[in-house]
């Protein structure tokens, strides 16, 4: 499914603004979000629907309904619910790219 289009995001440029604000995000285009170089964030429309898909740490959250008549009270629940998926992503850093240690391995012994 495509993402939502900037026309699409029109009318929630503040709860745009405030995800913007969020430390190590980014926005690589209008409506999409990444933290650290991984996928955090977009938006998607089907007919009169909006809605936001957005990680729970390393996984897809379920979707976050934004409906384009939002008010200031739908507005903060969505931003409520996308900080919190936020926090869960931010402590959820990047796999280690290090090989495990070999300490204790019985590499260099010899078998008797």
């Amino acid at each position: 499914m495509a993402h939502a289009s900037s026309e699409n995001l029109r009318g929630i440029a503040d709860v745009l603004a405030t995800i913007r604000g969020f430390a190590g995000v980014q926005e690589t285009r209008p409506g999409i979000f990444y933290i650290r170089c991984r996928p955090f964030l977009h938006f998607h429309v089907r007919g009169d629907a909006r809605w936001a898909d957005a990680k729970i740490g390393t996984k897809w959250g379920l979707e976050i309904p934004l409906p384009f008549d939002a008010g200031a009270r739908a507005k903060f629940a969505f931003v409520r619910e996308v900080r919190a998926r936020y926090e869960a992503c931010a402590t959820t850093g990047p796999r280690s790219a290090r090989r495990p240690s070999r300490a204790g391995s019985r590499r260099g012994t010899r078998s008797a």
